[in-house]
């Protein structure tokens, strides 16, 4: 006897499954109807499924169903809308479970379990294609405003901050943060950096970190006026419209009889002019939780620590009055070198004020600079916590402006003093480019830089970015604001602070393991003994290099004078970049 089961149904929007399994005959034949019920309109689909016992398929469906409706009723086989009426005495035919052995039973119920769980999944895969569409947004009639952002980032887990036009190895910073501002809607994923003119305060190298970076860019705005508010051009359009035709009403002469001239363009006075309306300007509208909504997509490696709003004319870059950058270091070396301080303190000192750091850089042929005189207002050093004799120290640099490479470059030449590789002059003399250095004592010149590498750049962090306080006042969200957009998911002010907290804990444990796990290795190994014939480099962030014999920075190769390093790249890949740009432009 044939069996009809009833699988399930919904009320709103739902299907059908009617499985109708005829336990006679060669084989099995499973008819699934899906109903779908959407405004009152009732559409039907079919899909039959013919299963031999024994394995094997039929490939002819039209053959299956004309089996099974011979099945059914071989006389008189009923339409299949029939079949399908969900009210119908077929469809609710009673199921005689009683019959059905344990086995049977069992794989019944799994059947079940699977079905309800695809219905589950295809109403969440709905929601999330309806909550897209919803999410698809215009960014033409759209109201901007510019901000700036405020932000830190473990450089450790990056190829530097800057987007690369070339794959990386590590994503940059600003690709993640592109990609949360583009999740967010907050700019428009079209015209990418350049539309929403993107400007960064400090550009920092693969595995350099910053604890106050800064960027500044035109964003979408919940806000329909203020200061700032740039309103959508349709926006604006339709308020000049309702401004002048009041005025032209008043005064027809004015404006020539019943046409209203806007330059270009003349249009006759109808209805659906007449009753162009302004925009309502809701007052109770508040400003999106920007630190809230980005912190909520960014992993845990970039934070976003505050927002505010700028002028249109501000720029991250530009703006900024001081950069500020710290390198930790240890007073002794992995190899148990020990630095002498207060000759590393007295060579920080002969960095202050404005000079040319050309010896103290890496030079970019591409940019083609000429002027590398750079201000440091401050540079000197530090213990991290006075209260730990052997603990971390701190090299604070503050300055204007900074040239490629250059703390890292400084940071080498003040190791290089602090081991008693080189003499304290050696500052004066690396900057002493054009002899403008050299005052009672003569000091050599040194206008090409000599061959010398580069500090490690864990240790070191653009830690602040300063401002005039009438160009940016930094707003922080609210546990209120950030509920209204999380819904009172985990990325609320308060709780930024406690996940930041948790990686600092996480932090300290591991590194308080790793003093163990160092302890524990000194039982079975001897303490090197220093050779006195070779020399040990400090190049920071637990890294040395060991040389056998150290050549002094003025006994070294020198580069080739910038004057010549950039004519060279101008006359070659310069010039074929102007060939293709040219080339470009001609088609």
């Amino acid at each position: 006897m044939t069996q009809v089961i009833l699988v399930g149904e919904s009320s709103l929007e739902y299907w059908n499954e009617y499985w109708l399994i005829t336990p006679r005959g060669q084989f099995d034949i499973v008819l699934i109807i899906f109903q779908f019920f959407r405004g009152g309109l009732e559409k039907e689909y079919l899909r039959l499924h013919l299963r031999v016992r024994g394995g094997g398929r039929v490939a002819n469906l039209r053959h299956a169903a004309d089996a099974w409706l011979g099945l059914w009723m071989p006389s008189t086989p009923p339409p299949i809308p029939f079949l399908l009426r969900a009210g119908s005495r077929i469809a609710m035919a009673q199921t005689r479970y009683e019959n059905w052995t344990r086995e049977e039973l069992i794989g019944r119920l799994h059947k079940l379990d699977m079905s309800e769980e695809n219905r589950d999944r295809s109403r969440k895969g709905d929601a999330r294609k309806r909550f897209k569409e919803q999410q698809d947004i215009d960014f033409s009639n759209t109201y901007r405003r510019k901000i700036a952002l405020k932000f830190c980032y473990d450089g450790w887990d990056y190829n530097g901050l800057a987007i690369q036009g070339e794959p990386t190895q590590l994503p940059t910073v600003e690709e993640v943060l592109l990609k949360a501002l583009y999740t967010k809607r907050l700019i428009d994923p079209a015209t990418g950096m350049a539309g929403c003119d993107w400007a960064r305060c400090g550009r920092t190298d693969k595995g350099v970190s910053a604890a106050g970076q800064v960027i500044s860019l035109f964003v979408r705005t919940n806000l329909r006026s203020g200061p700032g508010i740039i309103t959508p051009a349709s926006v604006a359009l339709a308020e000049a419209v309702e401004s002048i035709i009041p005025l032209q009403k008043q005064n027809p002469e004015a404006g020539g009889g019943d046409a209203f001239d806007f330059g270009d363009f003349t249009f006759e006075e109808d209805e659906e002019v007449t009753q162009v309306s302004s925009p309502v300007v809701d007052s109770s509208r508040k400003e999106f939780p920007f630190v809230s909504m980005l912190n909520r997509v960014l992993p845990p490696s970039i934070r976003i620590l505050a927002w505010a709003p700028v002028s249109d004319s501000f720029s991250a870059r530009f703006s900024c009055r001081y950069r500020h950058y710290k390198y930790f270091f240890a007073p002794i070396s992995p190899k148990g070198t020990t630095l002498d301080l207060d000759k590393m303190r007295t060579a920080a000192l002969s960095f202050l004020g404005e000079h040319d750091f050309r010896n103290f850089c890496k030079l970019d042929a591409q940019k083609q600079i000429t002027n590398f005189k750079r201000r440091i207002d401050r540079a000197d050093i530090s213990p991290v916590d006075p209260t730990l004799p052997d603990g971390l120290w701190v090299f604070n640099l503050v300055g204007t402006a900074f040239l490629w490479h250059q703390v890292r470059h400084i940071m080498a030449v003040l190791f290089m003093v602090a081991s008693g590789n080189e003499d304290v002059s050696i500052v004066r003399t690396l900057l002493n480019v054009d002899g403008s250095e050299a005052q009672a004592n003569p000091i050599p010149t040194v206008d090409c830089k000599p061959e010398y590498e580069m500090a490690d750049a864990l240790p070191l962090v653009l830690w602040d970015c300063d401002y005039a306080q009438e160009d940016v006042q930094w707003v922080l969200d609210t546990d209120g604001d950030a509920e209204e957009d999380a819904g009172g998911a985990s990325d609320t002010p308060t709780r930024l602070l406690e996940q930041m907290a948790s990686v600092n804990e996480r932090a300290r444990i591991e590194t308080t393991m790793r003093e163990h796990f160092l302890e524990a290795a000194q039982k079975y190994r001897r303490t090197r003994i220093q050779n006195p014939s070779v020399s040990d480099i400090n190049l920071g962030g637990g890294r040395t290099r060991t040389l056998a014999r150290y050549v002094p920075l003025l006994q070294r190769p020198r580069q080739e004078p910038v004057e010549v390093i950039n004519e060279r790249w101008r006359s070659t890949r310069g010039q074929r970049r102007t060939d293709r740009l040219a080339a470009a432009g001609g088609r």
